[in-house]
């Protein structure tokens, strides 16, 4: 019922059940709910307590697409999560009790194969981001590599030449990706306002890189990794609020 009243509240909505996992709660189920708790919003950015919960509502209008969703077994409440953090549907949880009868023995939940689909589910949607880190890296790295064995250039424009081509052929790459796949934007002018946002992060991670490989003697190679850890996830955090936001 509080569910339905809080859906009445708000009908453009995803309302859920959200159970807080006191009291008696099986070991599997406590832990299982708190890593899938931490990967979802590391991974979106957005929090939900309890990813899990088959307890929803959400306007008729919207059951074409939630029936067109993926996913046959839990992957499905994960997908369906997923599709409201893209196209920018609030998410409201509605504090439940949590009851599990005889340690939860009812429940079809398979811990290591249904943990495997749903974290699937989860990494094909940052997916875009790990291939461009990739490329990025891979690509710098061995620039940068052959700049300075085989080319005159002194250290700071071979590390300079090496992260611009790296950075370049990861943004166009993660740009497409992004746009197509994570975000699923038809926005126009989302080229223009990635680029904005390209920019002045390509300088930024320039100046780390030239810190660490320049200043502290560093290798590139393992320099370039904690470089792109640190402007990943801000590239990733830009996008979504700038520019690939819906209006």
């Amino acid at each position: 019922i509080r569910v339905c009243e809080a859906w009445r509240e708000n009908p453009d909505a995803l309302i859920t059940g959200s159970r807080r996992f006191t009291g008696n709660v099986p070991w599997r189920s406590q832990a299982g709910n708190k890593i899938t708790r931490f990967v979802f919003s590391a991974s979106t950015g957005v929090k939900v307590y309890d990813t899990q919960t088959g307890l929803r509502a959400f306007a008729v209008k919207l059951a074409p697409t939630m029936l067109g969703l993926k996913g046959n077994r839990y992957e499905y409440e994960i997908n369906q999560l997923l599709y409201c953090t893209r196209h920018k549907i609030p998410i409201h949880e509605v504090p439940i009790e949590t009851v599990y009868l005889k340690e939860n023995e009812s429940s079809h939940f398979r811990s290591f194969v249904d943990s495997a689909r749903i974290y699937k589910v989860i990494g094909l949607f940052v997916s875009s981001s790990v291939i461009c880190f990739l490329v990025d890296a891979g690509l710098g790295t061995g620039l940068e590599y052959v700049l300075r064995v085989a080319t005159p250039l002194p250290p700071p424009r071979a590390v300079f030449f090496a992260s611009l081509a790296g950075r370049v052929v990861g943004v166009l790459l993660n740009y497409l990706l992004n746009r197509k796949v994570v975000f699923e934007s038809s926005r126009r002018g989302s080229f223009l306002r990635y680029l904005l946002v390209a920019l002045p992060v390509f300088g930024a991670y320039y100046l780390l890189m030239y810190v660490l490989n320049i200043l502290l003697s560093i290798p590139y190679w393992i320099a370039v990794i904690p470089a792109q850890l640190v402007f990943y996830p801000i590239n990733f955090l830009l996008q979504r609020k700038f520019v690939f936001a819906e209006k």
